[in-house]
């Protein structure tokens, strides 16, 4: 387990810079989530939330296995709990798994393996990152820009990625956050990387130590600051200070005692009752790091302190105090200070490590004090449970304070049936029945044939058995399933698939939606920008000459053909060429059984020779026909183009026929697309034993593919 160690100076830099502190505790923008914008780089925009915090965080995250161990490697297949801890509340986060180099430099943004989603996730108020349709899950966020202390997930690697070191970026408030933040305790070293060694100065965040980090080999660590020295509880102490010289008996006096500032007080400093000692009153010594680490003072006589001290929730023993609790009901009343909450969830951490749920609050106090009252009528026990009190009612009563008569002392319910009050009822209770019987009294059992497909037996108003039938079955006994296809809601040529009380449509390319009403849409990537001319569902009808038809590379057979050329964008990749699909089919309207179907891709040239040299293309494509076919060329714009248009040169570099062919190759052979009045035109040029044969097809743009 974690013990409170360090709690370090962040806040006070945004006290002392120039953004306006007024603006400090006012929630978040990103109210459900930081931005997707800000997924890959986990920074947050400056215009909004000003810089980052250079101090170090006041957090602790750490990865635990099943048993609460802390790790510092995982193994494949094992889960994992990736915990953050706050000293003060946070409002928003991002935490990622980032892969590292065995050295552990992080690998640019790339993250390995997954958040499990579980119950915690609502509970911790956290929830995978979103980015329009794409969700990930290796990336969390906030759901809302409440108050947090805690925040937990499930973490799973399915192979082994290398070394992982988890990543956040957490908002205390809009101008007072911590970005890329990446502390030892959640580096993980990969199955074969236990052994690695990792450059100490990595962990290090304070990022004014930057510099020398660089011109220095020696480790940079930060100094432990005690919680007594943090800047916060120097105006607490400034701020108790004020509130005692009001009093007319000195109740508050500061020494140094051990390095640690030391605090006198006693019970009437806050508004409580003390109980002189030969006419003084003894006081209590308490240190600020005691109250922090939860040690326990000594004192020659416990004073008595009246119940309705709100700083104080347990009563002290007949020879120490716990003066650790001292903060847990004191609420500043100056905003400049620590906060109620952040002061409880110190003090709780401290000791006993609380979740969120576990903190005590002025409404848990009422309900104590509703409970000593004792609500329940008739013999009834309080009790509280997660913030609220329940009657334990003795036999005969029932209802929330054990006011009501219980009908179902005496009950005529049958077949195992439940019996409850109801006020409605004649008799004062109703039975509800198990499965397989109906009735008032659950008296009548239905036939096991009675209904299908889980529909419910019940008893009409006939008094006959029917059956309530699950969504998506129909019949007397819910014998038929209903074909939702037949409603014909999938559009744009897709294709319906019957599911239970569902359907599915299988949208064709372009489409996408629920019925595959609208236009599919995908970025596409810039450097493929040269080819968004082409991009479309073309269409064009060739007609042929001398008895038979002309097709590129090999001919159709009989004298007129349709044709369907596609060009369409795919995901972007993370890794290898980005790429757009390439279809491109020939149906013969003598004989339709007569298709060549070309399928391929059509990738761009990386990286140039020069700056002022032309992109280039290529187009790779296999077909049914038995060819594989790689063709090259040049990609060239409206000025370098003799078309005066974008156009894509392709000349064929690789060519195999897997199948022999009937008709004649081509010796050489190439061709080149452009654009001409919004249409597509594919010129060809092949040549056969010095003979060159030149045709065109032309192409009406059918479908628009939106890129941008």
């Amino acid at each position: 387990m974690i013990t409170l160690s360090i709690l370090l100076i962040g806040i006070s830099r945004v006290l002392s810079s120039d953004i306006d502190p007024a603006h400090i505790f006012k929630g978040l923008y990103e109210t459900s989530g930081f931005h997707c914008y800000s997924r890959d780089s986990m920074r947050l925009p400056r215009h909004l939330h000003g810089k980052p915090q250079t101090t170090d965080p006041p957090f602790d995250l750490s990865v635990f296995d099943s048993s609460g161990k802390r790790v510092e490697s995982y193994e494949v297949g094992k889960i994992y709990t990736v915990k953050l801890e706050a000293y003060v509340h946070f409002r928003g986060l991002m935490l990622q798994p980032r892969l590292c180099t065995p050295s552990g430099a992080i690998i640019g943004t790339l993250r390995g393996g997954k958040f499990i989603e579980d119950d915690q996730f609502e509970t911790h108020g956290i929830m995978f990152h979103q980015c329009g349709r794409l969700v990930t899950n290796d990336s969390l966020t906030h759901t809302g820009d409440d108050k947090k202390f805690l925040a937990e997930a499930k973490w799973q690697a399915t192979h082994d990625v290398g070394n992982v070191q988890f990543v956040a970026s957490i908002a205390t408030e809009n101008v007072l956050y911590w970005e890329r933040w990446r502390p030892k305790h959640a580096f993980l070293r990969g199955p074969y990387q236990k052994y690695s060694v990792q450059n100490p100065n990595i962990f290090v965040y304070n990022l004014e130590k930057d510099m020398e980090q660089r011109t220095s080999e020696k480790v940079v660590t930060s100094e432990p600051i005690l919680p007594s020295q943090h800047p916060l509880f120097e105006e607490q102490k400034e701020f108790l200070k004020m509130k005692m010289k009001a009093v007319t008996v000195p109740t508050l006096t500061e020494t140094s005692e051990n390095s640690d500032d030391v605090f006198d007080f006693d019970g009437a400093a806050f508004g409580g009752s003390t109980v002189p000692i030969g006419g003084k009153i003894e006081k209590i010594q308490v240190t600020a790091a005691s109250m922090m680490m939860g040690e326990k003072t000594d004192v020659t006589r416990t004073p008595e302190i009246s119940h309705s001290s709100k700083f104080l929730i347990e009563k002290p023993s007949e020879s120490e105090f716990m003066v650790g609790r001292m903060f847990k009901k004191f609420a500043p009343l100056n905003d400049t200070v620590l906060h109620e909450d952040d002061l409880k969830f110190l003090n709780a951490h401290a000791h006993h490590r609380r979740l969120q749920h576990d903190f005590v609050d002025n409404n848990d106090l009422e309900m104590e004090e509703k409970c000593q009252d004792n609500p329940c009528q008739n013999s009834g026990r309080c009790s509280l449970s997660k913030g609220k009190y329940t009657c334990q009612c003795t036999t005969g009563y029932t209802g929330v304070n054990c006011t009501e008569i219980d009908k179902c002392i005496e009950n005529e319910c049958e077949n195992n049936s439940t019996c409850y009050n109801d006020k409605l009822s004649p008799v004062g209770y109703s039975c509800k029945c198990q499965n397989g019987t109906v009735g008032k009294l659950c008296e009548i059992e239905c036939p096991l044939d009675q209904c299908q497909n889980n529909g419910k037996c019940y008893l009409n108003t006939f008094g006959k058995l029917a059956c309530k039938c699950l969504p998506g079955t129909t019949g007397r006994k819910c014998e038929r399933e209903i074909n939702e296809c037949g409603w014909n809601k999938c559009q744009n040529g897709a294709k319906c698939v019957d599911l239970f009380n569902d359907y599915r449509c299988d949208c064709a390319d372009g489409w996408m939606g629920r019925n595959c009403e609208h236009q599919s849409y995908l970025p596409l990537q810039p450097i493929l920008m040269p080819f968004a001319f082409l991009l479309g569902e073309w269409k064009s009808q060739i007609k042929g000459w001398n008895n038979h038809t002309t097709d590129y590379p090999a001919d159709m057979d009989g004298m007129i053909y349709n044709e369907t050329v596609t060009f369409s964008v795919t995901p972007s990749l993370s890794f290898g060429t980005p790429y757009i699909n390439y279809t491109a089919t020939m149906t013969s309207l003598d004989d339709p059984s007569n298709v060549h179907q070309y399928n391929g891709f059509l990738t761009i040239q990386q990286y140039k020779e020069n700056e002022d040299s032309p992109d280039k293309g290529a187009l790779s494509s296999v077909s049914n026909t038995g060819l594989i076919m790689i063709e090259e060329g040049e990609i060239l714009d409206e000025k370098t183009s003799s078309e005066g248009a974008p156009t894509l040169m392709l000349t064929p570099t690789y060519q195999y026929f897997k199948v022999k062919n009937s008709t004649k190759n081509p010796e050489r052979s190439k061709r080149w697309f452009t654009l001409k009045n919004k249409r597509l035109m594919q010129y060809m040029v092949r040549e056969f034993k010095g003979r060159t044969h030149k045709f065109t097809k032309i192409y009406k743009r059918t479908t628009e593919y939106k890129y941008l």
